[in-house]
């Protein structure tokens, strides 16, 4: 194989293949900012815009990914420098060329100015670029299921929660809590369940589904709220107003807040007057979405959602007296798949200690008995 040829070779089993196979293999998801940091680092040195230059901590495989990096390097400088001396003892073809001594000499500079150019131009500014990028490994990932009444307050909870715990990508979904009892009895893959009933969890943890003991985290409250009129001055005699022609309420038939608004209307007597006007949401959320669309009059939605951004200033509400109906005392269990899962308890615990139960506190949820 001519010289030339074979120092290509080389180049790109020793040199390139190492360079990127360990970067696209530890890094694979800052590849594109790889490129654009090492035409800064080479324009611009490594003061550049948008280059790191704290102190990097590596996992051991991170370390080991780079030794073989170093390797690589170190095994290619070797036969490089081998081929161009022509030396037996480290060549790799062992045949002695017979030329003249200067002509190898000049072969071997000009060998070593090539790859000394490669070297400076691509090699260390792209290793230096690379360990300058903080590495991050990929964000855990915590699936929790939630009622909806709880879609503004838990939101509040991960933003602060994630403020300190950028480890963890929580992924909340939200609907009625007897959905999710359904999928979850069902092998529905989520590590943690908020409900707004506490009877879900209780039976989820008699069927075997529960990896971790319920904990209690507040006590839900439920209010009419109306665009068109003020409730407060009739209470819940405000759904007999003839105005009221439609009142949204969560399906009673999967969604707490729906029973327990059912369980008010009928100790206020006034059930069976207004059930014609009733129009049921799939869960609270999407019944105070009715309401503050315009597509009902009324609604008896959770105190928790009336208090938050979107329905704050655009209606007025009756908190409906908690005697009127059965408590609504929620909890949060760890399911089965989380077990062992210590993010799943390091947020439960966030969820019920101070700063969680002041953020629920704002949005309305009552210490649970």
């Amino acid at each position: 194989m001519p010289p030339a040829l074979l120092f290509v070779w080389r180049f790109v089993l020793f040199v390139v293949m190492p360079i990127f196979l360990c970067l696209m293999v530890s890094i694979n998801q800052y590849r594109r900012r790889i490129f654009r940091y090492v035409h800064i680092y080479i324009s611009m040195g490594s003061n550049a815009p948008g280059i790191s230059t704290k102190p990097i901590t590596m996992s051991l495989t991170h370390w080991i990914r780079y030794g073989f990096l170093a390797m690589g390097l170190l095994i290619s400088l070797t036969t490089v420098i081998a081929q161009s001396t022509n030396n037996p003892g480290l060549g790799i073809s062992g045949e002695v060329n017979p030329v003249p001594l200067l002509r190898r000499a000049q072969e071997m500079t000009s060998n070593l100015r090539m790859l000394y150019r490669v070297v400076l131009l691509f090699i260390l500014p792209a290793i230096f670029g690379c360990l300058s990028i903080p590495l991050y490994s990929q964000p855990r990932k915590l699936s929790v299921a939630a009622a909806s009444d709880l879609k503004y307050a838990l939101d509040s909870v991960i933003g602060a929660y994630q403020a300190s715990h950028k480890e963890v990508a929580i992924v909340a979904t939200y609907g009625s809590s007897g959905k999710f009892f359904e999928q979850i009895s069902n092998g529905a893959p989520f590590d943690v369940f908020f409900s707004a009933d506490i009877g879900y969890p209780e039976k989820l943890t008699a069927a075997g589904k529960t990896g971790q003991p319920l904990r209690r985290y507040g006590r839900g409250r439920i209010v009419i709220w109306s665009r068109r009129l003020d409730p407060n001055e009739r209470g819940m005699k405000t759904l007999l107003d003839a105005r009221i022609t439609k009142i949204a309420i969560a399906n009673p038939e999967h969604a707490p807040y729906g029973r327990r608004a059912v369980e008010a209307m009928q100790r206020e007597g006034i059930y069976e007057q207004v059930t014609s006007r009733l129009v049921y949401g799939e869960n609270i959320s999407q019944a105070a979405q009715f309401v503050t669309t315009g597509a009902a009059d009324a609604g008896i939605v959770a105190l928790s959602l009336a208090l938050s951004p979107a329905m704050r200033d655009g209606g007025k509400y009756f908190l409906i007296p908690e005697n009127y109906h059965q408590p609504l005392e929620q909890a949060v269990v760890i399911l089965k798949k989380a077990a062992s899962n210590a993010d799943a308890r390091t947020f439960q615990e966030f969820v019920l200690g101070a700063r969680g139960k002041a953020i629920l506190s704002y949005f309305g949820f009552q210490e649970s008995n």
